[in-house]
């Protein structure tokens, strides 16, 4: 979760390469801490192997992929029903994401599942359990997936930016705590550098975003 904070890095490069949007010095500057935070916040065994690391990375530059397209999508065709609603939009990623993740899912876990579901893992494997935790986990997704929307619809984007900031360090407080993963000095510091420099990221996005409107 601390090595998702570094998302916005990924928006900045995938819409300065694609969207040929350019930022001020001061975003560019406040990537500086959360790069640096991130690093420290993952170094050690907190911090997972290497693997986790880059799948992690090339994940933020996934989610950021979605948003940078999304808005070259509303820009070019500003006209399409999912451009005009974020709804609409999200329930046209969430079913072509199905389709391409289904499979996948069905190639590397189907046979540990109908093993399962066979009675191959009897006393091991709780079907009724194992069915309401993927649909509850399925729903508050969805929910979170879906107020977000409706809060972005309401605030600013910097507002969004922030609390989106605040969410991040409750998930890696609530995280730490449940699975019991230690953090070290460095790892907590490192924490405290990355949301220190996300807000630094966003309070230099809406200086740009006022200036603009100023202008």
């Amino acid at each position: 979760e601390t090595v998702k904070a570094g998302e916005p890095i990924s928006t900045v490069i995938l819409a300065f390469a694609l969207l040929g949007e350019r930022e001020g010095t001061s975003t560019y500057a406040s990537l500086l801490p959360v790069v640096l935070g991130v690093g420290m916040a993952s170094s050690g065994e907190a911090g997972g192997g290497l693997d986790a690391f880059l799948a992690t990375v090339g994940s933020n530059f996934g989610f950021s992929a979605r948003a940078v397209f999304a808005k070259q999508l509303k820009r070019d065709f500003p006209t399409s029903p999912a451009a005009a609603s974020d709804v609409c939009l999200f329930f046209h990623i969430s079913w072509i994401g199905l389709l391409g993740l289904l499979p996948l899912a069905c190639l590397s876990e189907g046979a540990t599942l109908r093993a399962a579901l066979g009675g191959g893992g009897a006393g091991e494997f709780d079907v009724g359990r194992f069915l309401s935790v993927m649909g509850l986990n399925g729903l508050m997704y969805t929910a979170y997936n879906q107020f977000s929307f409706m809060v972005l619809s309401r605030v600013s984007t910097a507002s969004h930016a922030v609390l989106n900031v605040c969410r991040r360090v409750c998930v890696i407080a609530v995280t730490t705590a449940f699975f019991g993963t230690p953090l070290s000095m460095v790892n907590m510091v490192g924490v405290v550098i990355a949301v220190l420099g996300m807000f630094w990221f966003t309070h230099a996005k809406t200086r740009k975003v006022e200036e603009k409107k100023k202008a």
